[in-house]
């Protein structure tokens, strides 16, 4: 760095509002020199006024000091994209994504978790069939094993070689 760099720098770090890196101060540093240089280059035949409005329209457009833009809050702005390019929307860009992406997976979830409450529901009225159906053909088997039941199925075909026996069953006594 030469005396004037220094004298510049010098400058940028008495400013009393300034709160700049020695970085940022290098770099304001580095880009007065370039516009200076352009200035130099410039046609001889352009006012001063003219140049000094050159140079802080250049400045204006190659600065990114992190000045906000101002987006207009209107259906059509916000159709149309130009919220995409305010500093806040750039800045906060991964929060909004996170947020997508919390948001389909709370989505995917609570879907998983219905369509699996709606399985169990059927299941459950699909067992509840299954034992009354189980229930009602066990009472049919042991109405149908009585042997009275079985006494009257067989004298409606007409099958005479079964009888009941007229005696009484005897009992056997173990020793």
């Amino acid at each position: 760095m030469n005396q004037e760099d220094n004298r510049q720098m010098e400058d940028f770090q008495t400013l009393p509002d300034a709160e700049l890196t020695s970085d940022e101060v290098r770099r304001n540093i580095a880009e007065e020199n370039e516009l200076k240089r352009m200035g130099d280059s410039l046609p001889d035949e352009k006012e001063p006024e003219e140049q000094e409005s050159v140079k802080k329209i250049m400045e204006a457009f190659t600065s990114d000091d992190g000045e906000e833009v101002r987006v207009n809050w209107s259906l059509s702005s916000v159709l149309g994209g130009d919220i995409l390019n305010a500093h806040w929307f750039r800045k906060h860009a991964f929060f909004f994504l996170y947020v997508i992406i919390l948001t389909i997976l709370y989505i995917t979830n609570r879907y998983a978790s219905q369509q699996a409450t709606i399985k169990i529901a059927k299941l459950k009225e699909e067992l509840k069939d299954t034992r009354y159906d189980a229930l009602i053909r066990s009472s049919e088997l042991l109405q149908k094993c009585r042997q009275s039941q079985v006494e009257e199925y067989l004298r409606a075909r007409g099958d005479t070689t079964l009888q009941p026996s007229s005696q009484p069953p005897i009992e056997i006594k173990a020793r």
